[in-house]
């Protein structure tokens, strides 16, 4: 089996997918063959060709799926090539997935790596948490005790523990909540 576009200048008409080497056929000669042979008949190997034409509108509403499988089915159409291409059979069948899938676009790529980026700095923040939970918890209730100055010396104080480090600035409540 291969698979071919139906117009390589342009992917939105569809794929060709090809099987050979199927069953044995009896075929009729060309006349110069005859000709040239004595030969009227020759066994070749059948070839089937599916042909999926690109048709967006099926599937642009996700509320009609029954209907479009049954209009995509109702649009199949098989045939057998006429002499001297017998053994050789098409069927054409539009559908939605046939059409070639939109492309990553930067913004789609921008929106993933922030998800993506986000999600580790979350991960991380948890990681270290429950790494020093014991100074969560004493910078916690140091916290709910009023011993800083606001939630913004809380974290400078937290982020601290964690990274081995001592506050930069220190606030006028220094006695009671430095470590």
């Amino acid at each position: 089996m291969n698979w071919t576009l139906l117009n390589e200048t342009n992917p939105e008409d569809g794929v060709r997918l090809t099987y050979k080497g199927g069953s044995s056929c009896r075929k009729r000669n060309t006349p110069e063959v005859i000709k040239e042979t004595n030969e009227t008949w020759k066994d070749t190997e059948r070839i089937f060709e599916i042909e999926l034409e690109c048709d967006r509108q099926l599937g642009a509403d996700a509320n009609s799926f029954i209907t479009d499988l049954i209009n995509s089915g109702a649009t199949i159409q098989v045939e057998e090539r006429s002499p001297p291409d017998e053994c050789h059979y098409i069927m054409r069948w539009r559908s939605q997935y046939a059409c070639p899938i939109q492309g990553v676009t930067l913004s789609s790529m921008g929106n993933t790596l922030f998800r993506w980026l986000f999600l580790a700095a979350v991960c991380a923040i948890v990681f270290a948490l429950i790494i020093n939970l014991g100074a969560f918890k004493r910078r916690y209730r140091q916290f709910s005790n009023g011993e800083f100055n606001g939630f913004a010396d809380f974290v400078t104080h937290l982020i601290s523990d964690i990274s081995g480090s001592k506050p930069g600035r220190r606030s006028s409540k220094q006695s009671s909540h430095m470590i």
